[in-house]
């Protein structure tokens, strides 16, 4: 039966007799060299009004793209009014964080599905959620004075949302100049709480 399958993806499988933990490893392997020999990476793109966005070299770039063109057009936008922006790490098109090592802090910045701009705390990557949210309790009074906004979830401690990007270029500024703002607020506020 396994060997008949119509999934061609699935073919393969008939060669394990068991569906074990090391069947699961090695099939995995496989299917990501599948997927790395049937999709490349994003060629670059033209975007009017904003010239060529360039592909990121996945392993090392920050500048990560993915989402809808003006979304990637944004980030540009971002990193030319905060040009500190291009050393943060980034997740997709869509996040984009700041480290504040001395505190073990994040500040990520992102873009929604729907594409408003928002900001929130995390712990380093690999911290627990809910263990980042313990740690930061005894300081809750004082960051949510500072930061104008209630620590909310334990995934997105501290989360506040800032304003709509567009196709519209003139939008990009306003948006990016909240979140410049906003992560000069976060990192000084945290850095000054928890130091």
């Amino acid at each position: 039966m396994k060997a008949n399958t119509a999934l061609a993806l699935d073919r393969e499988n008939h060669q394990f007799d068991h569906w074990d933990e090391e069947a699961i490893q090695q099939r995995g392997v496989s299917l990501f060299e599948t997927a790395r020999l049937i999709w490349s990476a994003p060629q670059p793109a033209e975007i009017p009004g904003v010239g060529v966005v360039t592909t990121a070299n996945w392993s090392t770039d920050t500048d990560v793209i993915c989402g809808t063109d003006h979304v990637r057009a944004f980030w540009q936008r971002y990193i030319e009014l905060d040009p500190a922006t291009k050393a943060d790490g980034a997740v997709g098109g869509a996040v984009r964080w700041r480290a504040v090592p001395d505190v073990r802090i994040v500040i990520s910045r992102f873009v929604n599905r729907g594409e408003r701009t928002g900001i929130f705390i995390r712990g380093p990557r690999g911290r627990d959620y809910e263990e980042e949210a313990q740690r930061l309790e005894p300081f809750g009074q004082k960051l949510e004075a500072l930061l104008g906004v209630h620590a909310g979830s334990a995934r997105y401690l501290y989360l506040k949302d800032g304003p709509m990007i567009t196709e519209n270029p003139s939008s990009w500024d306003q948006a990016a100049e909240w979140l410049i703002a906003e992560t000069d607020r976060y990192v000084n506020a945290v850095t000054k709480i928890l130091s």
